[in-house]
């Protein structure tokens, strides 16, 4: 039996392949059905054929693109994509960071993996253009418990590569004992390399002669 195309996470116009929803017969032919997220947020069941053609790009509001319908867009765009994204790189094997995330075992518990509404309603909004979806726990799946909006600078300081040091019952990661004691990474690599680690981490630049 011939394998139908995964287009998962694929993006034709406005719409966004979730997964296979079924299959429609017609007189001629059996045709692959697809559950698309469109930009809007609104859900809509499309034939694959439809979507690689461009026969279909929309859910249909970009016909009515100046319609204020706000039922129609109550959900807002770019959580719905957080959601639709994150199912992607934990499901989908072809999504280009799925090592990162399901190649490592991360997983969408199964609240969130079956309700858009019950993964909005656990986080709420996005607060602003400059947060993302965040795990507080690197290594640990996507739940309401363990996850936050967050901004750059503080996924940056909330990495799997990050390497953390504790002294005194205070633990930061590398960059930011270095912004503590006043001085660059490197320096604070090489204190590390050479020095008893209290004296690393306690020594601030003007007094490191």
């Amino acid at each position: 039996m011939r394998k139908s195309l995964d287009i998962t996470g694929m993006k034709f116009g406005k719409l966004t392949a979730l997964h296979i929803s079924g299959r429609h017969m017609s007189p001629s032919r059996k045709h692959i059905m697809w559950l698309c997220v469109c930009d809007c947020g609104n859900h809509i069941n499309v034939r694959l054929n439809n979507l690689r053609s461009g026969g279909t790009v929309s859910c249909g509001c970009k016909k009515l693109e100046g319609n204020s319908n706000r039922k129609h867009s109550k959900t807002g765009t770019t959580e719905y994509r957080a959601w639709a994204h994150m199912k992607a790189r934990c499901s989908n094997p072809n999504h280009v960071d799925f090592h990162n995330y399901g190649g490592r075992g991360i997983k969408v518990c199964q609240r969130w993996s079956e309700s858009f509404e019950a993964f909005l309603e656990d986080m709420g909004q996005r607060p602003s253009d400059m947060t993302s979806i965040d795990r507080i726990d690197v290594n640990g799946d996507y739940s309401k418990d363990n996850c936050r909006w967050a901004n750059a600078y503080i996924q940056s300081r909330n990495k799997r590569t990050n390497r953390y040091y504790s002294l005194n019952g205070i633990e930061l990661c590398l960059s930011d004992w270095a912004t503590k004691l006043g001085i660059g990474v490197p320096s604070l690599m090489e204190r590390l390399r050479n020095w008893p680690i209290e004296k690393a981490l306690t020594t601030l630049k003007e007094n490191q002669n």
